[in-house]
């Protein structure tokens, strides 16, 4: 009947962030047996963006479009938050102001609600994938990461960085690994 069902939607590497670099093509996230009495499916989703320093400056301060396909069907969210400046914790040091990837520091992260009742089958098996893409649906590629540009280790020069010129490796400072962190709870009534 109801409740609450947490989706393992942090597909991907490293921890189980979903890494920016890796983003275009969909995953398979998971299958979920539905009873047949459900009338009624929302997602809950949280998704932030973190690492700057690479292509676009991604994730943490890029535009990405977050996607969940349920039994073929795409729904979209859009969590950029555009409102870093009017944080109430300020003034703060740092990056406050800069607009963010679906988070602000020390402001409330918002989850967006997206109903899906159309797409579920109930009493079937149902799957949910993930997907990320620019916001015009084109694949990002993280072109400023290690193994993307020409030579090697630390003479690695790569394209369209925004830190430190064109120098591929991660520095843990100013040019970090793109990831997105994403929570989806599946309500169902």
């Amino acid at each position: 009947p109801g409740g609450t069902l947490t989706l393992g939607m942090r597909i991907g590497l490293h921890y189980g962030r979903y890494l920016a670099a890796d983003i275009g093509t969909p995953r398979r996230m998971e299958h979920v047996l539905l009873g047949s009495d459900v009338q009624r499916g929302t997602l809950r989703i949280i998704a932030t963006g973190h690492g700057q320093g690479n292509a676009n400056n991604c994730a943490e301060f890029c535009r990405l479009t977050q996607h969940v396909r349920v039994n073929g069907t795409d729904f979209s969210i859009d969590p950029w938050r555009g409102d870093c400046e009017d944080n109430p914790v300020s003034p703060q040091g740092g990056t406050w102001i800069y607009d963010r990837q679906g988070w602000c520091p020390g402001a409330i992260v918002f989850p967006d609600k997206v109903d899906i009742t159309a797409a579920l089958r109930p009493g079937e098996d149902n799957v949910f994938q993930y997907d990320i893409t620019r916001p015009d649906g084109s694949t990002y590629i993280n072109t400023c990461r290690p193994g993307a540009g020409e030579g090697d280790g630390a003479t690695e020069v790569c394209q369209g960085c925004t830190w430190m010129g064109h120098t591929c490796a991660y520095n843990y400072t100013g040019h970090t690994q793109p990831y997105e962190m994403m929570s989806v709870q599946l309500i169902l009534e």
